[in-house]
C-alpha cells in the first residue's frame, strides 16, 4: 500500500517538499503534525497541544503561510 503524502508548495504550486500522512513540519521553529485528507487538503495540529491549526488547501497554505515568507521546513520524528 502507497503511503499518502502531503505536497508542501508555495503559492504558485511550486513544490517545496513532501511529508507523509502524520509527518512533522516546523513554521518558524514551531512544530506541527500534518494528516493527509485528500490529494490537495490537509489538517495541521498543533504537535505540542495536540490542537488544530487548522485544515488547509495546500494552495491556502503556500500563500498565507510560505509566500508571507514564513519559515517552512520538514521535521525529521527522530530529531
Amino acid at each position: 500500500m502507497e503511503s499518502k503524502r502531503i505536497r508542501i508548495i508555495d503559492g504558485r504550486y511550486n513544490l517545496r517538499f513532501t511529508v507523509e500522512d502524520g509527518g512533522l513540519i516546523t513554521v518558524d521553529s514551531k512544530p506541527y503534525r500534518l494528516h493527509y485528507a485528500d490529494e490537495t487538503h490537509f489538517r495541521a495540529v498543533d504537535a505540542a497541544t495536540g490542537r488544530s491549526a487548522g485544515f488547509f488547501h495546500i494552495c491556502e497554505f503556500g500563500e498565507r503561510v510560505i509566500d508571507q515568507g514564513r519559515v517552512v521546513a520538514k521535521m525529521d520524528e527522530e530529531a
